[in-house]
């Protein structure tokens, strides 16, 4: 049992653990609302990849409701 309570693996877990990121998004009513979000440190290089793909294809849908919502 006490090969699971040792410097080591305890520095492992506290890597494993997500980081969290205070953001902020502008509400319609022109309020802001504040969310946290996590971050996970994963080494897979796919998984990484799909979430540089998922916030492309957020910024670009965030930027075409800016554009519409000029016109």
């Amino acid at each position: 049992m006490s090969q699971y309570r040792d410097e080591k693996t305890l520095v492992h877990v506290e890597n494993l653990m997500p980081q969290v990121i205070k953001k902020r998004q502008k509400l319609e009513d022109g309020g802001f609302e504040e969310y946290l979000d996590y971050l996970f440190k994963d080494g897979d290089e796919r998984n990484q990849k799909m979430l540089n793909l998922l916030k492309k294809a957020q910024e670009w849908r965030q930027r075409m409701q800016t554009q519409i919502s000029k016109i």
